[in-house]
C-alpha cells in the first residue's frame, strides 16, 4: 500500500490486467453511462492515490478492456457475432466500444498522474457516486424492468453493498461498503425519487434477512 509524503504518495505501478478489471467493472457498474464511469474512476483515485498507469502499457490496456466489454456485451443482450452478415455491423460495434474504452482509459490514466493530496476530496466524491448510481438504478428499474418484477432487481448497491456480495475486486468492495456506511450514517443528500427507490431497496434488503 502506498503513503502519503509531504502531498506526493509513492507510487504503484499496475499490471495489465489490474487495470484492465477496474476500467472494465467501471463501465459494467456505470451500465455505460460515462458521467458515472467517471465518477467511479475518481473514487479509485481518491481511494488509492498512489496507483499509476504506464502509459506504455495503455495501448495494452484499451485492448484487453475492449475484448472484455465486448464479450459482456455480446452475452448480455444475446448476440452472436456469427449471425451479424458480413462481420460489418460487429466490425462498427466493436469501433465505437474502443473509442469508449479509449476515451475512459485515458481519462483514468490522466487523473492518477495527480499527485495532489487528494484524501480529504473523499466523503465528497463517495457522495457524488451514490447520487448517480441511484440515479442509475431508477432508470434501469422503472424504464427497463418486466412486468411483474422486483423494480429493485438489478441495483449495484443492494447486490453489492447491502448483501455484501463480492465484486471481485477488493477496491470495489470497499468502495460499495462506503456507500452503505453513508446511506446508514444519514449523510447524504439525494433526491426524493432516489430515497424512494433507496428506502425500496433497504426494505427489501430488511425483509431478505428476517
Amino acid at each position: 500500500m502506498g503513503k502519503i509524503k509531504e502531498n506526493k504518495v509513492e507510487t504503484q505501478e499496475l499490471s495489465v490486467d489490474h487495470a484492465a478489471m477496474l476500467l472494465f467493472l467501471s463501465f459494467r457498474f456505470s451500465q455505460g453511462n460515462m458521467s458515472l464511469q467517471k465518477e467511479i474512476l475518481k473514487w479509485v483515485h481518491v481511494a488509492y492515490p498512489f496507483y499509476r498507469i504506464n502509459p506504455e502499457s495503455l495501448k495494452q490496456i484499451k485492448d484487453k478492456v475492449t475484448q472484455m466489454s465486448s464479450a459482456f456485451i455480446l452475452k448480455a443482450t444475446g448476440r452472436h457475432t456469427q449471425s451479424m452478415p458480413g462481420g460489418e455491423e460487429e466490425k462498427i460495434a466493436l469501433k465505437h466500444i474502443h473509442e469508449q474504452v479509449s476515451t475512459y482509459a485515458n481519462f483514468f490514466e490522466e487523473i492518477l498522474r495527480d499527485d495532489f493530496l487528494v484524501a480529504e476530496y473523499k466523503e465528497a466524491t463517495t457522495i457524488n457516486l451514490l447520487n448517480d448510481m441511484l440515479k442509475r438504478d431508477f432508470k434501469y428499474s422503472r424504464e427497463y424492468s418486466r412486468p411483474g418484477e422486483n423494480r429493485q432487481q438489478g441495483s449495484y448497491i443492494e447486490i453489492y453493498g447491502f448483501e455484501q456480495k463480492t465484486t471481485g475486486m477488493a477496491e470495489y468492495d470497499e468502495m460499495f461498503r462506503e456507500i452503505v456506511q453513508f446511506v446508514r450514517n444519514e449523510k447524504v443528500k439525494i433526491s426524493k425519487r432516489s430515497r424512494d427507490l433507496l428506502e425500496d431497496i433497504m426494505s427489501a434488503n430488511k425483509r431478505t434477512h428476517e
